[in-house]
Formats: C-alpha cells, sequence, structure tokens
C-alpha cells in the first residue's frame, strides 16, 4: 500500500497465493522502509581525484566502456545480488559470458553449493523436489540444521500447525536449540559438523530393519546395493561415539520416519562444514528415496537457500560453474546449445566462484569486478577479508541502491532500482515463478534497472544481443535458453501461479 506522497506504508500478503496463504515472513511484512529512504544513490558516481563525485548516466557509461575492456577474460568476475530478479541475473551472467569472456560468474548468497551438489548426484537436478504445501500433507517432517522461524518462517507454519494439532511427526537434527525443537517428537542433537554421521545411521537402521520401499527403490533407482555394502561396516555405536547422539535415539528417528509416510524433509545444513554438505546431502536425498518419499503428494524433500533468489540465479546460469537451464559448464551438449543460441563460443576458462573470489584477487589472478548489491558476508569473514579484496581491485563497478561499504570503494557507482520500481521475476524455494509489479517510477531516484544498467553497457561496449527494453522480454529470452521455463509466457506469470518443470520421478 502506498500514500499519495508515494511512500510504502504497508505490506499485505496475498490471501490466495499458493505457497503463503496470506501468511509472510518478518521481511516480507516489515522490511520495505528501505525503499523510502533518503539516503539512496541521487545520480551515478564516479571516482575523481580520490573520491566519487556525481556524474550523470553518459558519463558513467562511456567511462566504463573505455576502462572495462582492459579486463576482458578471467581477470574479470562478476557477483551478483541475491535479491536480483531472474531477468537482472540472466542479462548478468550472459553480460559476463559474452562481453568480457569470462566465467568467473556468482551469485552472492552461493556459499553453500554442496547442499544442492548432493541432490543433482542422486536426483539429476540441482533443486528440491516438492513444494511448500506438501508440508501440509505430510505424516512426518525431517528438519536438520535449518532455524526455519527465522529463515523461512512460511515453511515453518504449516509444520508448526500440524504437529501441535498431532497430525504430523517432527524430528529435528541440529546442534542448537531452534524453535522447532520445542515442537518435536524427536530432537536429536549432534556435536556441530557431525550431521552426516546421524544420517548415515538411519540410513543403517532403515535397511538393517527392512524399512526400504523395495518396490519403490527397484523400479526407481540403480544403486541400492552398493548403498547397501558401504554401510555394512557402519554401526551405530561407532555413530554415537562421533555424532554425540545415543543409537537409540537414531534408531527411533528412522523408524518414526519410515513408518510415517508421506514424510517430507527440509534442510538448510547451517551446522555442517563445507567440505562434507555435498556428501550429506546427498544421504538426505537417499533416506527419501529409499523410504519411497519421493515425487508424492506430502513427500518433499526442501533445501533452505541463503538467498532470496538463488533458486533463479541457479536456473538462469548465474551461479558458480553453472549454465543457464542448471547445466554444469561441463555439459558439451548444453554448452554447444546455448553456443548456437547466442551466436557466439563461449570461454572456457575455470570458474572462480564467490567463495575463492578474495583468494583470486590476492592472488592477482582478478583485478576487475562488477559487484551487484551488498551481502552481510561481505564484512563478517565469512568470505575471508572479502571487503579487502574489493578495495585491492585494479577497476570496480558498484551496482546499488545505497552507498553501501562495497560501492564506497568503487571507481563507479550506479543506482540501481529497488523490486519495487522494477518489473521481473522470482523463482522461490519451491521452483515457484513468481512476477513484480511496478509500485513507483524509478525517475523519481534517477536510478535504473538492473537489465537496463547492463545492457546499456554492453551495446557501449559494441555487442550485440543486448537490445532489451523490458523484462518481458527478457523473460522471453530466458524461456527459449532455459529448458525448465520453456513454454511459460511472461503474461501468464499474471494468471496463474506456475512452477517450473524438473525430471520426472518416473
Amino acid at each position: 500500500e502506498v500514500n499519495n506522497r508515494e511512500r510504502v506504508i504497508r505490506a499485505i500478503p496475498e490471501l490466495n497465493a499458493p505457497s503463503n496463504h496470506g501468511q509472510a515472513c518478518f521481511k516480507g511484512k516489515f522490511g520495505f522502509d528501505y525503499v523510502n529512504s533518503k539516503e539512496r544513490i541521487k545520480a551515478p558516481l564516479l571516482r575523481r581525484g580520490g573520491e566519487l563525485q556525481p556524474a550523470s548516466w553518459e558519463e558513467a557509461f562511456q567511462f566504463i566502456a573505455e576502462r572495462l575492456p582492459e579486463y576482458k577474460g578471467s581477470e574479470f568476475a562478476l557477483i551478483a545480488d541475491a535479491r536480483a530478479t531472474n531477468e537482472e541475473l540472466y542479462v548478468a551472467q550472459k553480460f559476463a559470458r559474452v562481453v568480457m569472456r569470462s566465467n568467473n560468474i556468482d551469485v552472492s548468497s552461493n556459499q553453500r553449493p554442496g547442499i544442492f551438489e548432493g541432490l543433482a548426484d542422486v536426483f539429476g537436478y540441482y533443486t528440491g523436489s516438492g513444494s511448500i504445501s506438501d508440508l501440509n500433507h505430510a505424516a512426518c517432517v525431517l528438519a536438520i540444521s535449518t532455524n526455519l522461524t527465522e529463515d523461512l518462517n512460511v515453511a515453518s507454519l504449516p509444520i508448526k500447525q500440524r504437529t501441535k494439532s498431532g497430525m504430523q511427526k517432527l524430528i529435528v537434527i541440529d546442534s542448537r536449540e531452534v524453535e522447532l525443537t520445542r515442537y518435536s517428537d524427536l530432537w536429536l542433537r549432534p556435536y556441530p559438523g557431525t550431521d552426516l554421521a546421524v544420517i548415515g545411521g538411519m540410513l543403517k537402521v532403515i535397511i538393517d530393519e527392512g524399512l526400504a520401499d523395495l518396490d519403490f527403490v527397484n523400479s526407481r533407482s540403480e544403486g541400492f546395493d552398493n548403498l547397501c555394502d558401504s554401510l555394512a561396516p557402519f554401526t551405530l555405536a561407532a555413530v554415537e561415539q562421533e555424532s554425540g547422539v545415543p543409537a537409540y535415539s537414531i534408531s527411533a528417528a528412522a523408524r518414526m520416519f519410515a513408518e510415517n509416510a508421506p514424510a517430507s524433509i527440509i534442510y538448510a545444513l547451517d551446522n555442517s562444514t563445507g567440505g562434507t554438505r555435498r556428501i550429506t546431502s546427498r544421504a538426505i536425498a537417499e533416506i527419501a528415496l529409499v523410504t519411497g518419499n519421493i515425487g508424492k503428494i506430502g513427500a518433499a524433500v526442501l533445501p533452505v537457500r541463503l538467498g532470496a533468489n538463488e533458486q533463479g540465479a541457479w536456473d538462469v546460469g548465474c551461479a558458480w560453474r553453472m549454465l543457464p537451464g542448471s547445466f554444469p559448464m561441463t555439459d558439451t551438449e548444453a554448452l554447444n546449445q546455448i553456443e548456437n543460441q547466442w551466436g557466439i563460443t563461449l570461454p572456457e576458462d575455470p570458474a572462480i566462484g564467490i567463495r575463492g573470489f578474495s583468494s583470486a584477487v590476492k592472488d592477482g589472478k582478478i583485478r576487475a569486478a562488477f559487484i551487484m548489491g551488498d551481502h552481510p558476508t561481505y564484512h563478517d569473514g565469512t568470505l575471508e577479508n572479502f571487503h579487502h579484496a574489493a578495495e585491492s581491485l585494479n577497476f570496480l563497478i558498484a551496482v546499488d541502491a545505497f552507498l553501501s561499504p562495497i560501492a564506497a570503494l568503487a571507481d563507479v557507482v550506479l543506482p540501481a532500482g529497488t523490486f519495487l520500481e522494477t518489473g521481473g521475476t522470482y523463482t522461490n524455494v519451491e521452483r515457484r515463478i513468481q512476477p513484480l509489479k511496478k509500485v513507483f517510477d524509478l525517475n523519481l531516484v534517477n536510478s535504473l534497472p538492473g537489465t537496463q544498467i547492463i545492457s546499456t553497457i554492453a551495446r557501449h561496449m559494441g555487442e550485440q544481443g543486448f537490445d532489451f527494453k523490458t523484462a518481458e522480454e527478457i523473460f522471453t529470452e530466458i524461456a527459449e535458453v532455459v529448458p525448465q521455463y520453456r513454454g511459460i509466457s511472461y503474461k501468464r506469470l499474471f494468471e496463474e501461479a506456475i512452477v517450473t518443470a524438473r525430471p520426472s520421478p518416473d
């Protein structure tokens, strides 16, 4: 809701929305006041004489077009905003690959790729299976290392409602006492970093006690005998010693999950170390598979992503080592298809992602960067000394609505519009594409959408394929390039809630 002074005064969730049914998290209800802020950047800024000074848009674009070609190739990196739209993320990764000839592309929140890579190892795709609504139909939910009520409250509500009414069993595996532990039937509290051992113990119990759905496993999977062989020497006594969780609790959790179908799993692996997340998410997918909890109503596997639109970023290829369509860069068939569609040969250099950015700058491998937005982990030590790395670059372009600490270091700062001032789409954790409705005109703040900023730079650098005028035009190209979005029109998104395709469980 907007008042007559064009200030946002309230946000009301849509009652008929299939994902949230009128509910919203704290940010959804109250996290919009920054749009009204008087501290927003009013014009492009160029560093002159060591200080950032206002400039016109044409001056800024011309300055970038003159400087940026010096860094074409692997010396350039682009880090997109986790809150950017699918259209901004698509144009960003296309710019890096086509214009700058670099595969160093990532989104700021992509710091736990392992929680999706394990799903791809088992299911064949880098996303969850099922939807938030499945949590309303599950007889049992297994929540693993996720502070769900803070990070994805819309998904926690059906769990709390159903467990409180006795209609659902809840198993929580978490080293911390999060809110969901108060609703749980079983709370397994492993030592930090030992989630994998506990999940492996549950798998062992399910198989040894004959709780696996063998009809489902035999008809829809392969490698089950190898899994059984690998678990043969695995003992609950060893799991108890490593994790601190009693063997009887692990057995009880395994039985509860296997015997209460359909069952869903939701996880974030907050307490896992980076090197174990891929194999841990693989074990999570295997628990769902061996119990037949995949491809059924009430049986979902939902990874909780860090970024607001991280799912969309992976879908459109704005993620480390990923092509549009969530294909690995090593997928030759997908690579050839995208090259044909774009009419260009793509770079072959290995990619450097957000986690390797600081080291690459320190080693002189990356000398210029295009950073969209800000992220808490840029400043809290999670990404080594990201702030120092940004400061050490030869050339830095920042796109942001505010003069963030990263933007303050830049050679060029370009004021970006917020989600209320631009069109486009987001893709949520259940792969549902949701369109934005423009509320304000950008000329009120002299900002531009990220899509227009990037496309204009590309045109100033003499590149073809960036003549986009609207978000709809970009989404049309996304639907041509990304198989999951094929057949979906921008107009149709305003008429119905559409979930992107995924490989069939059959």
